[in-house]
């Protein structure tokens, strides 16, 4: 049984709960005909859900899909064995909530990150500026406390006594 048979004028019950869950997070109208248009072109949908921005799933959304997914019936398990296409997009509806709720815990920690990156970067940078000027620094030390050439023929002269 194909999810896209267009000779269903209804689609078994399971099929249109999964079809819901994937018009939601397309933000789609979730009926029969919208997912038919939606699947019409099977390498446009496929495309679309790989490229899905599952990082900016709207909250609104996931209160939807989650009311749809706590249904007993939502058992990738049991819709494989009625709907094999079916039970894919199962895994994916599911897997799109499991994402959200990791990125929400995951996302304020980038954030830290990239600013801790950011503030090591001045730092570096802030570094590099210091150790010039150090080498600097030594360099006019060494000209200075090193001995002039009249000097170190002195040195080299044997003392009279």
């Amino acid at each position: 049984m194909c999810i896209r048979d267009r000779s269903y004028a209804k689609p078994p019950e399971i099929v249109m709960k999964v079809m819901d869950a994937v018009l939601i997070l397309l933000n789609e109208k979730t009926d029969w005909n919208t997912a038919r248009v939606v699947m019409q072109d099977i390498g446009q949908f496929i495309n679309r859900l790989k490229s899905y921005d599952k990082e900016n799933i709207q909250e609104s959304i996931l209160i939807k899909l989650r009311k749809k997914l706590q249904d007993p019936e939502f058992d990738e398990k049991k819709i494989q064995v009625r709907v094999p296409a079916a039970a894919t997009l199962a895994i994916w509806c599911k897997t799109m909530n499991t994402f959200s709720i990791v990125n929400k815990n995951v996302e304020p920690k980038k954030r830290n990150v990239e600013e801790l990156q950011k503030k090591l970067n001045a730092a570096k940078s802030e570094l590099q500026i210091k150790q010039s000027q150090l080498a600097e620094v030594q360099g006019n030390c060494l000209l200075y406390t090193s001995p002039s050439p009249r000097d170190r023929q002195k040195s080299r002269m044997p003392s009279s006594a």
